[in-house]
This record gives structure tokens, sequence and C-alpha cells, in this order.
């Protein structure tokens, strides 16, 4: 893919989904990626299957230690607002309310958020992702590698729901133009060594049930 063609794509993605931000009822992916694990966010929301068996002040305090002593792929800033979150109870605030200033460290440190977080989150998160997958050329492979491994569970969250039949868990807030961006963006992206022709079905499928 030349240049003209990448600045294109960027121009495209910004122009479908250059307003979009995270609603106020949703997780941040960090925060998403934390329940993977605690099987509750922050502000003490648990999994609807999940019962706690000790006061929720002591889980509280069981998770702030939990993360002070482990989670190193945590990033600091993360870290420290999680750890004021679970003091005060409430949701993590989202650092990044622009998704075009989200960093990629931040997307390859949260990606197994994807798999919790809502359609609204996935909504939000989505954009940032394909950003930089359009920017991979000007990456060293490191960073290159855990860019396609967030993207790798972006693209699996879609595929794997689709067998399912349950697509709208992700995508029920992105419109119908908007599902087409993304076909049209993926199928750039697709190339023999990653080979994006599932999902793109996945989503084609979706679009005309």
């Amino acid at each position: 893919m030349d240049k003209i063609q990448k600045q294109s794509a960027l121009a495209l993605l910004v122009e479908e989904f250059g307003d979009v931000t995270l609603s106020s009822d949703a997780y941040t992916l960090a925060e998403e990626d934390w329940y993977d694990t605690s099987h509750a966010h922050m502000d003490g929301q648990p999994r609807p299957c999940f019962n706690f068996d000790y006061p929720l002040s002591q889980w509280l305090a069981d998770e702030e230690q939990e993360l002070r002593s482990s989670h190193g792929w945590w990033r600091e800033i993360e870290k420290e607002e999680a750890i004021e979150a679970l003091q005060q109870q409430r949701k993590m605030r989202n650092m990044y309310p622009n998704w075009q200033d989200i960093p990629l460290d931040y997307l390859c440190a949260y990606y197994t958020g994807f798999t919790f977080s809502s359609s609204a989150g996935f909504y939000f998160y989505t954009p940032a992702v394909l950003m930089w997958m359009f920017q991979q050329d000007e990456l060293n492979d490191c960073k290159r590698h855990y860019l396609e491994t967030a993207f790798d569970s972006w693209v699996f969250n879609i595929t794997n729901l689709s067998q399912h039949g349950d697509l709208d868990r992700k995508l029920k807030d992105f419109s119908d133009k908007q599902i087409h961006t993304l076909i049209v963006l993926l199928n750039q992206l697709s190339n023999p060594k990653n080979d994006l022709s599932e999902i793109v079905v996945s989503l084609t499928n979706y679009r005309n049930s």
C-alpha cells in the first residue's frame, strides 16, 4: 500500500468515525482488561454469574493490592488511575476522549478488553485500532508485532460472534455506512500474509441480514 492509499484510508476513517466518543455508560478498554481476571469493574459491578462471597469493601482493597503487586503489562498512568478508581469505587476515567489520540501502547496493553467491552466500547476503540494498522509500516518490528496481536483480538471478537449469530453484542452502535467503511478498509489491509477475508464476509453478512 503506497502513501497516497494510506492517507486516503485514514481520511475515510476520520470522515466516518471522527465524532465517535466513548459513551458515559461504557468502560474503558483498560478497565475491561481488568474485568477479564477480576470478575467485576472498579465500581464494584460484578459479572451477572459472579457472586461476591465477602464484603465489597474487602474485595476493593484486595484488588488494589493485586494491582500494586502485579499486572506488569499495565502502564503507570492507568495503574495510578485504576488505584484511585478502586479507592473511590468508580469507573476509570477515559484518558483519551478522542480516539485519534489513543497511543499504540495503550491498545497493545489492554487488547483483551475487546472481549468484554460493550458495543459502545467496541465502537469507540475500533477506529483507533484501524488507524494504527494503516500506520504499521512506520513501526519497528517489536511494535508491529504487538499491534498485530491487538488487531487479531479485535478481529477474533467479530468472527467468533459472527459464528454464533451474536454480532449485535459488538456492532449495534455502528451505522450501515460505518460497517461498509470497515469492509472497505479491511479489504485494503488484507494481503496474502494477513488474509482478512473471513472478517470481511462476517461483516458483509451482518450488513445484509
